[in-house]
């Protein structure tokens, strides 16, 4: 699913967010998706659909009676107010149909609704893996543009005493200009990805860093009479 064209509804969710992590501190994912309550706007949002079809089911039932309130003051005469209310017996079924069709109506705008919210929490859980990747590239360019940089000037204070070539130093001093490339790139998709984040989350501090969750345990229930397995022993046979 398409994160970035999924944000129509998530970007209007702009508020602050009370228990949110404090400055430089952690986030799982399982904190990060539980900041999506039935309060949350984005939510709010989704159940405008839900809320019509409620309100087309309450007029179903309430549109028989009829109340009137009519009030006369002619001149030099005590004023009157008259309240009516009258009622008709549905003597030709259409009003249960009526209900019925505003209850179908319910069904429908709930279950698109359940259906939304599991698709913005799915959207919520992609980009949370794009927050923690762009962390981890970040980190892994700073990391490789210092050791380059520290290389390239090694080589360069070595080539000025004639202990190493020229070409050396040049190749070094041109990988450590790529890892610095690298690096603006890497900090330009966290900034982009961080936006995002805060266009849901404002008060979540730039210094938060995302928890990856732990990989699950593997099964060491894995016999031949498992259908996966036995189709990898027919392969190699």
């Amino acid at each position: 699913m398409n994160v970035t064209s999924g944000w129509t509804v998530i970007g209007v969710a702009c508020v602050a967010f009370a228990g949110l992590p404090a400055e430089g501190s952690e986030i799982t994912e399982a904190e990060f998706l539980s900041r999506l309550t039935d309060e949350h706007p984005s939510i709010v949002a989704l159940g405008d659909e839900l809320a019509r079809a409620r309100g087309a089911r309450r007029t179903a039932r309430t549109e028989n009676p009829d109340l009137a309130f009519e009030r006369e003051a002619p001149q030099d005469v005590p004023a009157q107010s008259t309240v009516t209310l009258s009622w008709r017996p549905p003597l030709d079924g259409r009003r249960g149909l009526t209900n019925e069709a505003a209850e179908a109506g319910v069904a429908a705008a709930e279950r698109r609704f359940e259906w939304e919210r599991l698709r913005l929490r799915e959207e919520l859980r992609e980009l949370f893996a794009r927050w923690s990747f762009a962390v981890d590239r970040r980190d892994l360019f700073a990391d490789l543009t210092e050791r380059t940089r520290q290389l390239a000037a090694r080589s360069r204070a070595r080539a000025s005493t004639g202990a190493e070539s020229g070409l050396s130093a040049q190749r070094l001093s041109l990988a450590a200009a790529e890892a610095r490339s690298a690096l603006a790139g890497a900090e330009t998709e966290l900034v982009r990805v961080g936006a995002q984040l805060r266009a849901i989350f404002p008060e979540l501090a730039r210094e938060t860093r995302p928890v990856r969750p732990s990989l699950p345990v593997a099964s060491a229930e894995i016999t031949a009479d498992r259908p996966d397995v036995a189709a990898r022993e027919l392969d190699v046979q």
